[in-house]
């Protein structure tokens, strides 16, 4: 297949991020039209196809020729209610670009307790290692990837602090299952930790509170942004020994461009899923910030050979709109119901808390 990528100047870029803030929703879709022009297309005949992953590349990939997207994405669902999300996100050539740290917590039943904002800054004040995945912005150490654990046992390990105007995220992560990554849109993507244990603190409002639960850290680098295809489906299904992580790429609103599916098994190994075995059913679209979005989801996984069976419902709780300059971005908590199975062993997953993305380029 071909994707089209949209290759901008330094300048154009900057007031893309720079409007994050500033941009009124009317005037999102004129500004989106205007960078059409620069489309430029590259050819991309590769299907989503996991590979095993190393710290060195889940660490920093400097971008020597083009403005390419790196981000780190940490997610932890608590067992009080509570959720977080961090988020370092690169958009560079060279020296020059820019990062964004994001930080949003909240609550899954008490919406008084929400917070989110993100502090852009020159990629100057951006330090990563090419080695490790170790992070540091203004000189504060956000991400430690723990590789003295590492090279003892091959345990992934990492503590991730942030803090944003008074609130805050002081977050542990401990894999426990194996991550990999894959060529898409011209560059990679995969979850690290597709499942992980997470503990620690979270600060809100003035309040600090300890923290346990189910997290996850993905990474992705080398993507051209921004990106032609409408947007995509993202999103992962846990359950207490495995993980199904999905996502579904559209070229427009309804025309689908591709889809991935990866089951990965606590302490063992991750297997790649065949499109065609997945059936994946949106449905019950609402009329969110001018945009259709839908608020069900209905998967089925059929593989024999591979013994895995899947089949679940999830509803959304909330959604949490998150204006990205001229782009939408859609953060869902969702409701799982179903059943996954696999050699034979089968889990039930009742009104199981997970999160998902809708992103929306136009």
């Amino acid at each position: 297949m071909i994707s089209l990528v949209i290759l901008i100047s330094f300048s154009t870029l900057s007031g893309i991020v720079d409007s994050s803030i500033m941009i009124e929703p009317d005037t999102r879709d004129e500004l989106s039209q205007s960078v059409l022009p620069l489309i430029k297309e590259i050819p991309n005949d590769t299907v989503y196809t996991p590979e095993n992953i190393t710290p060195a590349d889940a660490s920093y990939h400097p971008s020597p020729d083009t403005f390419t997207i790196e981000w780190w994405y940490f997610e932890g669902i608590f067992d009080n209610g509570y959720n977080a999300v961090v988020n370092i996100l690169l958009w560079s050539k060279n020296n020059i670009g820019l990062c964004i740290t994001h930080l949003n917590i909240f609550h899954e039943s008490d919406p008084d307790e929400y917070f989110a904002t993100r502090n852009i800054q020159p990629i100057s004040l951006f330090q990563g290692s090419t080695s490790f995945p170790d992070i540091q912005v203004k000189n504060d150490q956000i991400v430690d990837f723990n590789a003295e654990q590492y090279n003892a046992s091959g345990d992934w390990k990492y503590t991730v602090t942030i803090e944003l105007d008074g609130n805050a995220a002081n977050l542990t992560f401990i894999g426990r299952a194996p991550g990999w990554q894959g060529n898409t849109l011209g560059g990679f993507y995969g979850p690290v930790l597709p499942m992980a244990d997470v503990f620690g603190e979270i600060t809100i409002h003035g309040k600090t509170i300890n923290v346990s639960g189910l997290g996850y850290h993905e990474h992705a680098h080398g993507i051209p942004f921004p990106v032609k295809e409408s947007g995509w489906y993202w999103g992962k299904i846990v359950s207490n020994t495995t993980s199904f992580f999905w996502g579904k790429m559209m070229n427009t609103i309804f025309d689908e461009q591709g889809r991935a599916g990866v089951l990965c098994k606590e302490n063992s190994s991750f297997i790649n899923i065949e499109p065609t075995n997945i059936i994946m059913d949106f449905m019950d679209y609402e009329f969110h910030q001018k945009r259709f979005i839908p608020t069900t989801f209905h998967f089925t996984v059929s593989d024999p050979i591979q013994g895995i069976f899947i089949n679940v419902t999830m509803t959304t709780e909330k959604i949490y709109h998150l204006p990205l300059g001229i782009f939408n971005y859609w953060r869902y908590l969702i409701k799982i119901n179903g059943v996954i199975e696999y050699n034979g062993i089968q889990e039930t997953l009742h009104d199981v808390t997970q999160i998902m993305e809708v992103m929306r380029f136009r």
